[in-house]
C-alpha cells in the first residue's frame, strides 16, 4: 500500500512543538563597554508530542490497519545564545537552537511498519526581562519569536510504501517564557526556565 504522509497536516504541526524543558540558561559574560555584550548556551530535556491517531487513519485510508506504535519523544536538545544588555532591566538576544532527534515506528496489518523521524532546529530573537529580588537573585521573563526548520522522513517496509519519503517544514512563532536567574559574579550568571 502506497502512504502519502504530506496529507497528515496535523501530525507535522504537533511535531513542530517540541520544547525545551528545565534548561540551565546562560553563563553571561559580560563586557566592560556599553553597552554590555554577554553569550551563554542551554541545554536540556526535549519532547516532541506524534500524532498516532492521525498516523493511523492515514493507514486506514490506504488501507493498513495498525497494529502497535512505537515511539521515542525524548532527546537532549541545546541553545547557543548573544546577547546585548539595553539597560539594567531589559536585554535583546538572539539564539541558535536544535532540539534534537525524535522517531516513532507503527507496525500494521498487512505486515508492515511505517517509521518516521523528526529533527527540529531553528534560530529566535527575544527581549529579556529582569526584576531583581535581591543582589544575586532575579526574576526573568522573555518574549520573542523564532523561527523553526522541521524535517520528517519516512521509510516504510513490508506493505507499506512510504510516497513521502522526506519533508521539510518551516515557520516562524510568537514564544514567551519565566524563570529566575542567580548572579554568581557580575560577569557570570545561571538560569532556570521553562
Amino acid at each position: 500500500m502506497e502512504i502519502n504522509m504530506s496529507k497528515c497536516k496535523e501530525y507535522k504541526w504537533a511535531l513542530g512543538f517540541a520544547v525545551l524543558t528545565g534548561m540551565m540558561a546562560p553563563a553571561a559574560v559580560a563586557q566592560d563597554d556599553d553597552p554590555e555584550w554577554y553569550f551563554g548556551g542551554n541545554f536540556g530535556r526535549t519532547q516532541a508530542g506524534f500524532d498516532t491517531d492521525q498516523i493511523s487513519r492515514t493507514l486506514l485510508e490506504s488501507g493498513l490497519t495498525t497494529t502497535t506504535i512505537e515511539e521515542n519523544r525524548k532527546d537532549s536538545g541545546f541553545k547557543a545564545l548573544a546577547g546585548i544588555e539595553l539597560n539594567r532591566n531589559f536585554a535583546l538576544e538572539m539564539s541558535y537552537y536544535d532540539l534534537g532527534y525524535f522517531r516513532f515506528t507503527a507496525d500494521t496489518l498487512p505486515p508492515g511498519t511505517l517509521t518516521g523521524t523528526l529533527k527540529a532546529k531553528g534560530i529566535a530573537l527575544d527581549l529579556v526581562g529582569l526584576l531583581p529580588l535581591s543582589e544575586r537573585w532575579s526574576l526573568m521573563g522573555r518574549l520573542g519569536a523564532h523561527n523553526a526548520k522541521v524535517k520528517d522522513t519516512f521509510r516504510g517496509t513490508g506493505a507499506v510504501n512510504a510516497l513521502t519519503p522526506s519533508e521539510d517544514w518551516r515557520g516562524s512563532k510568537i514564544k514567551a517564557g519565566a524563570g529566575l536567574q542567580f548572579d554568581f559574579s557580575q560577569k557570570v550568571a545561571m538560569r532556570l526556565e521553562a
